[in-house]
């Protein structure tokens, strides 16, 4: 399957790369394709992510010992896994990876507000979302006016 990437202008999608261009090229005048649509992640949300999880373990007395062992709860409370059965029978779950690879920004936005979701129902009631929000821009936007 080809892969090129293409950016929206005047209301048609136009090649941004040497690979979309040979996509277009190939493609006969009036032909209909298929286009499967998907977003790049934005980095900054990720660190956002990160910068919430450390939040969180900060904030709940050794209950996990890093972000990575929160992380992998909150999929799990989530749905955000697989189930297998181990070479000797028993079932077991695995955690999906949340990498760049694995989804785009329209499911990691999702993903990212479920486990917000999570956070402020079962991990630390009370506190409320848009707070949480706020201290965790303020984290990887130091110095930005938030409120």
């Amino acid at each position: 399957m080809a892969k090129g990437y293409f950016a929206k202008h005047l209301g048609a999608l136009r090649p941004a790369d040497e690979d979309a261009e040979a996509i277009m090229r190939a493609i006969a005048m009036g032909e209909c394709v298929e286009i499967t649509v998907q977003r790049k992640r934005n980095p900054r949300h990720h660190r956002k992510l990160f910068a919430l999880l450390g939040i969180v373990v900060e904030n709940t007395d050794g209950r996990w010992p890093n972000s990575t062992a929160l992380l992998e709860d909150l999929k799990m409370a989530i749905g955000l896994f697989e189930k297998r059965v181990s070479i000797k029978g028993p079932v077991y779950y695995v955690p999906k990876s949340i990498s760049f690879a694995s989804m785009d920004q329209a499911e990691f936005s999702k993903v990212y507000s479920q486990m917000v979701d999570v956070i402020v129902a079962r991990i630390l009631p009370g506190v409320d979302r848009a707070d949480l929000e706020r201290e965790v821009m303020q984290m990887i936007e130091p110095g930005r006016m938030v409120g």
